[in-house]
């Protein structure tokens, strides 16, 4: 049962949105105030809290910060009266999961609350992975009487970061060896020198504590992303400080200042100038470079010259003056790193520190675009790290070759493509394979149960079974769906939805709400409510979206491509 507590002081609006909630399988509890709510969230645990942002004794953005500090991982959502720019900047700056606009409708509501609960779940597995190093740090720090120890366990959460995102080991050593050319430049011995060095390369260790669907974005982050990510910097000085060792604290506090800036715009702190340690004003002039010149998800490299012209412009404000003249000088070194260390595939293949459990990396190959979001959900509701999705051949080699998936969920009916062909770039890339197909065409399952792939299953099975398949051939488990014989092969598919239900869902399709359903087929909306859960019970699905997702998966209806 997913319990969420809805603190808004208008009768009318209350029962609303506690209605729309209830349809979507949360059970709500209602308050009016701040102090209600407090005793609510004193009492009970919530997997969600839902507030207007005026309330009678105080505010919806100081309710949530009480409901995180008594229930870490619950998701906050914010009803604002506006949706003015500085309204949501500061709503978002406070660290909710998400708001509302007035006037409100259901499906806005429903949505909104179910797309916070998505980056709960998301920030509850990168803590994780954050708690699992700072515990690691610690353990060896009370263990280790070696005069090395700082720069051993420095290699060894190297080695365990290097799966999140654009931080390929390559990227790490090539900032890490630019910082020592710098710091030469300005005059370091060569002692302190291989030290910056050695600390550089856990700069970014706090991106572990980053939900993968923001580090993944291909697109421009939002203020929450972006709050989101700007929060590494506190995640890594976390897990890094307190060790003992100096050369593991010199890390801390490279993780902590890299992103300030000499003009004070820079973050966590806001620190200016001098105040900004000097290893971590170092730190930001080769992060920057490196990150322009090369290649990220959102972007291509820019050439050396365009980098440098572009961070000339920074000289005094965004980069410390001092630090990048040295930058200067060592230019043409640091670009022979940069050229002896490039990026490659084999850059993710780092070996996981004892102790520490690497999610499952999945990666979606399916031309429906409802079907892939359905599936990303849930995966990530699993705990599995979803590599990307493709909806072509080209789209999933590029992911095969930069994601470097342990399991590849392949759709074998790619819109006139042939998924099958992906099989050899798969195993090239390391990736196992499970085939998903809703098609029961005997040629197709002979074809499949000949091909290479570790796992076979259909779109007809219910959500478990699939996710029960991709753990199976995640651990190198052969998975063959029980539906693949061949009588059932052979039959027609059978339709678990009515003909009414699926009519409902098609026109959800096309995006459509539930009021605009219900005028167009001439129905009430409440009985257009009443056709979509029942849909939603019969087939297992969690969300709308997820509705969608499996009814054409399970043939059930068509989206126009």
């Amino acid at each position: 049962m997913i319990r969420a507590l809805l603190v808004e002081p208008e009768a009318a609006a209350r029962d609303l949105i506690a209605t729309a909630l209830s349809e979507h399988g949360y059970h709500v509890s209602r308050a009016g105030t701040v102090a209600e709510a407090r005793v609510r969230l004193e009492t009970r645990r919530y997997d969600a809290v839902v507030s207007a942002l005026p309330l009678p004794d105080g505010s919806g953005a100081m309710l949530a910060d009480t409901a995180r500090e008594l229930q870490p991982d619950i998701a906050t959502v914010i009803i604002a009266e506006n949706g003015d720019f500085a309204t949501a900047r500061k709503i978002l700056g406070a660290g909710v999961d998400g708001y509302l606009v007035r006037p409100l409708n259901s499906e806005q509501v429903a949505v909104t609350v179910t797309a916070a609960m998505q980056r709960r779940s998301e920030r509850q597995v990168a803590r994780k992975r954050g708690d699992e190093l700072r515990a690691l740090v610690a353990a060896q720090s009370s263990e280790s009487t070696d005069p090395a120890f700082g720069e051993l366990l420095l290699r060894r959460l190297a080695r365990t970061a290097r799966f999140r995102d654009e931080e390929t080991a390559a990227h790490m050593q090539r900032m890490s060896e630019s910082c020592a050319a710098i710091a030469k430049r300005l005059g370091f011995e060569e002692v302190d020198c291989e030290r910056l060095r050695a600390a550089a390369l856990l700069h970014d260790v706090g991106k572990v504590g980053v939900a993968d669907a923001v580090l993944q974005k291909p697109g421009k982050l939002n203020l929450e992303e972006r709050r989101q990510i700007e929060c590494h910097t506190v995640y890594g000085h976390e897990i890094l400080t307190g060790s003992g060792d100096e050369l593991v604290e010199l890390a801390a506090t490279i993780a902590l200042s890299h992103h300030e800036r000499p003009d004070g715009s820079g973050y966590p702190r806001g620190l200016s100038g001098e105040e900004i340690p000097l290893a971590g004003r170092i730190a930001a002039v080769a992060d920057v470079f490196d990150a322009l010149t090369n290649d990220r998800i959102y972007r291509s490299a820019y050439s050396v010259g365009d980098a440098v012209q572009m961070m000339s412009e920074g000289r005094g404000t965004q980069f410390d003056a001092e630090v990048f003249d040295a930058f200067l000088d060592a230019l043409n070194e640091i670009t022979e790193i940069g050229a002896r260390l490039p990026d490659s595939p084999e850059d993710r293949d780092g070996v996981v520190a004892p102790g520490l459990v690497q999610p499952t990396r999945v990666l979606i190959v399916e031309d429906h675009e409802a079907v892939g979001r359905g599936l990303e959900l849930l995966l990530r509701r699993e705990g599995m790290e979803i590599a990307g999705t493709a909806f072509n051949l080209a789209g999933a080699r590029g992911l095969l070759e930069r994601r470097r998936p342990d399991v590849v969920v392949l759709d074998v009916d790619l819109g006139g493509e042939n998924g099958l062909e992906l099989l050899e770039d798969a195993a090239a890339a390391g990736a196992r394979v499970l085939l998903y197909t809703g098609r029961g065409d005997p040629e197709v399952l002979a074809a499949a149960e000949r091909s290479s792939a570790l796992g076979v299953a259909t779109k007809a099975g219910p959500p478990v079974e699939l996710v029960a398949a991709v753990r199976a051939v995640a651990a190198g488990r052969p998975y063959r769906d029980p539906r693949l014989t061949g009588a059932l092969s052979a039959a027609e598919p059978k339709h678990q939805l009515t003909p009414r239900e699926r009519e409902v869902i098609t026109l959800l399709s096309q995006g459509l709400n539930g009021q605009e359903v219900a005028e167009t087929l001439f129905l009430s909306p409440q009985t257009v409510r009443t056709h979509i859960r029942n849909a939603m019970g019969r087939v297992g699905a969690r969300t709308r979206t997820h509705l969608i997702a499996v009814a054409v998966a399970n043939d059930e209806i068509t989206i126009e491509r």
